[in-house]
């Protein structure tokens, strides 16, 4: 949230800033942040989950917000004056702060994506980055005390099309080549992503998955690991997932 609410928008459409559900230039409205209303609904999903759920973290999203329906919206534009708020940009700020607040006074630690680097940001935060084409925002993370969870959309999407090209440059992958210092040790880990709206079948989502999964491990704990180090490794999982009848690529 805000965006990627299309279901919730479709059950009550007042969630929008429309009053209805729709699609804008590349993605789904989002809910209206500038409404009490909504801010009210969120906080009841987020108090259920939040029950039903022990985990410490949680990710409320906040990638891919089309702001369109707010910048032509009169409620949004009351909002802004009211807050003080500039753009569409400090809107989904706004939202993201009063989201991680009310998740904090529950003891829970917040995660957003990296789209919430485009403007200001809590240093409590967890960062977690996706967008390899927006190369500064790991270092605008870095620079605001904020901890970063490693999700590069070309290197650890393994929902991607599988090579041995993709395969490789994953495992040779170094952070220490390709950030400084002040942004490497902001980094807690490495995570995998497996999107599976284009994945037909639980066969598919194997091939997808395996060896990829053994690799993004080997990205994790293993220094100065490559293709011939990591396909000798391998060679036990392969058996073993031969042995229990799971798919893999080769």
């Amino acid at each position: 949230m805000p965006g990627h609410m299309s279901a919730a928008i479709r059950a009550y459409p007042r969630l929008s800033c429309t009053g209805t559900a729709g699609w804008g230039t590349e993605f789904s409205y989002p809910v209206c942040p500038c409404s009490n209303e909504t801010i009210d609904f969120t906080y009841q999903i987020w108090d259920e989950i939040a029950d039903l759920f022990p985990s410490k973290y949680v990710h409320i999203g906040a990638d891919e917000v089309e702001k369109d329906t707010w910048k032509s919206s009169a409620t949004c534009a009351a909002f802004m004056k009211a807050n003080n708020l500039k753009n569409a940009n400090e809107i989904q700020s706004f939202f993201v702060k009063k989201m991680q607040e009310h998740m904090e006074s529950k003891g829970k630690t917040v995660i957003a994506w990296d789209d919430v680097t485009d403007d200001k940001m809590d240093s409590k935060l967890k960062i977690m980055y996706w967008r390899d084409w927006v190369k500064d925002a790991p270092a605008k993370a870095a620079a605001n005390n904020n901890q970063i969870i490693f999700t590069r959309w070309d290197l650890f999407y393994l929902s991607g099309s599988y090579s041995a090209e993709v395969l490789k440059n994953q495992l040779e992958f170094d952070l220490s080549r390709e950030y400084p210092t002040d942004v490497t040790s902001k980094i807690m880990g490495f995570q995998g992503c497996v999107w599976t709206e284009e994945i037909p079948s639980e066969e598919i989502f194997e091939l997808q998955v395996f060896p990829r999964l053994q690799a993004l491990s080997e990205t994790c704990w293993t220094n100065g690991t490559n293709l011939y180090s990591f396909n000798i490794r391998l060679k036990p999982h392969l058996e073993f997932l031969k042995a229990n009848n799971i798919h893999y690529s080769n």
